[in-house]
């Protein structure tokens, strides 16, 4: 669902266990005007995690600061959130909605249905695939911030990801280069995200609590332990990175958070891993005209700029990106209801002209077939969901027997010692991509080679096929190589281009 900007005010609100921050801004055309930002404590009393509580606090805290609008947007933190990154054959969005939510269905930990899914495109180049960030939010994580923000008399517009808005707060929506490290710091939990070249590559929440008054108002020893444990934190951050991407250098290092973020604290950091660092500065696009620093407002201000930007590349968990199958089966209701309610009004034209007797036993007739109708209604609901998801895979899903099979014979050429695949995906164009490992770069060479060679009955080629990026396995010293090959069925191409 595309979510258009009406009035053009909105609250952006943020909190953690000590306080609450409020942004009103003024949205325009990838831009935002910051009309009012407030930082609020949170007092002893007031319990985050009772929906009715946070949101009477919420509620006062607008009126004490004389803030009118109504229209609020929040984000859920990283701990609260099952993040994944896939990467999936091009296709339109509806087709990428559909494999999204094919795919993380296998890889959840818990039955789809008791979460909310969306996704925001991450990489889509001139490339036959895109990356795309997937993020599942429970239910009852959502339905709290809907409870929150009803008890507090705001009506919610949406719900993002804060890994995300600390990403568009720094880099405001615009392209950049490098590896950079954002780190936000809570008196809780901490958020560190590894940036490549302006996209997310990988994000994890840490437990480093600090004091109340963050790391600012420790004593010297203490905030050299409270700086220790946030660093060693980090520093696992970036090592669970490298076992990805070992080559990897950190380019620069950015810190925002409540925590108590200052040139001090940067310069730990500079140290502890040899680049640059600094404390969170306000992107371009933003213009800010508060006397206070924006550290600790930076999950807001994400928050604001993505929603300027395109919706395919953020993430809303309030509308998200759902499959045709799962959007016909919430409509399905409404002509429910409508059929029932014109079957009783029908019942009611004709009776009135009987005797009051005649009525009474008609009308009573009618409420015992519509309930004797009824009694299977969960069932009937239920098969017309599975029958609506089979259409959907039977149109999304293609099975090629003969070409797989010609596509097997040649790896039947290759002993095991060679390579093996890890991976298999296709698409209803005929694209596949395999993903494999390798003992050395040749043998994929070699390989693809083989696959261009294949010719049907006719003598014509079956396959095109292209060697993608390779990558280092080090964790396996006999196949050191990662390889993907990227392969299209002729005649299946052609019948899609068609």
């Amino acid at each position: 669902m595309r979510w258009v900007v009406k009035d053009r005010r909105m609250l952006c609100l943020d909190w953690g266990e000590r306080s609450l921050r409020v942004l009103e801004v003024n949205l325009g055309r990838g831009r935002a005007r910051v009309l009012r930002a407030v930082h609020v404590p949170l007092g002893p009393d007031v319990e985050t995690r009772n929906p009715t509580a946070m949101g009477e606090f919420i509620r006062r805290a607008l009126g004490e600061h004389r803030i009118r609008s109504r229209r609020a947007m929040v984000s859920v933190p990283r701990q609260d959130v099952l993040l994944n990154l896939l990467t999936l054959p091009r296709g339109s969005m509806d087709e990428l909605t559909a494999m999204v939510h094919i795919q993380i269905g296998k890889e959840l930990p818990f039955s789809k249905d008791q979460a909310v899914i969306d996704f925001a495109i991450s990489r889509q180049d001139e490339s036959n695939t895109v990356d795309v960030w997937v993020a599942a939010v429970r239910n009852e994580v959502v339905d709290h911030y809907r409870q929150v923000l009803r008890a507090a008399g705001l009506t919610l517009e949406r719900i993002g990801l804060r890994p995300y808005a600390n990403l568009t707060a720094v880099t405001g929506g615009q392209p950049a280069q490098g590896l950079s490290l954002l780190v936000d710091i809570g008196t809780t939990m901490t958020e560190i995200d590894v940036v490549r070249d302006g996209r997310l590559a990988f994000s994890r929440a840490a437990s480093a609590p600090l004091p109340e008054e963050g790391l600012q108002g420790l004593e010297r020893e203490a905030r050299r332990l409270a700086m220790e444990t946030l660093l060693v934190e980090v520093s696992r951050t970036i090592q669970a990175y490298r076992a990805m991407d070992p080559s990897s250098t950190i380019g620069n290092i950015v810190l925002s958070g409540t925590g108590g973020v200052d040139e001090d604290l940067a310069a730990a950091f500079h140290e502890r891993f040899g680049a640059p660092a600094a404390v969170y500065t306000l992107p371009n696009n933003l213009r800010w005209s508060e006397q206070i620093a924006p550290a600790p407002f930076s999950a807001a201000i994400g928050l604001s700029l993505g929603s300027v930007g395109d919706y395919a590349q953020r993430f809303d968990f309030l509308h998200p990106k759902e499959p045709e199958a799962e959007q016909r089966a919430k409509a399905k209701k409404r002509p429910m209801i409508a059929a029932v309610a014109a079957m009783v009004f029908l019942g009611i034209g004709v009776v009135a002209y009987q005797p009051i007797r005649a009525r009474n036993h008609t009308v009573t007739q009618i409420r015992g077939e519509i309930a004797e109708l009824n009694t299977d209604k969960k069932e009937r609901e239920e098969l017309m969901d599975q029958l609506a998801d089979v259409r959907v895979w039977q149109e999304r899903s293609v099975a090629w027997i003969d070409q797989l099979k010609r596509l097997g014979d040649v790896f039947s050429k290759d002993s095991n010692k060679d390579l093996y695949i890890t991976k298999m995906d296709g698409n209803e164009r005929g694209q596949i991509t395999l993903e494999l490992v390798a003992s050395n770069k040749l043998v994929t060479t070699n390989l693809v080679d083989r696959i261009r060679e294949i010719r049907d009955e006719n003598g014509n080629a079956v396959f095109t096929a292209v060697v993608g990026n390779t990558e280092i396995n080090p964790r396996d010293d006999k196949y050191p190589i990662k390889d993907r090959i990227h392969l299209t069925i002729r005649t299946l191409a052609a019948t899609a281009g068609g």
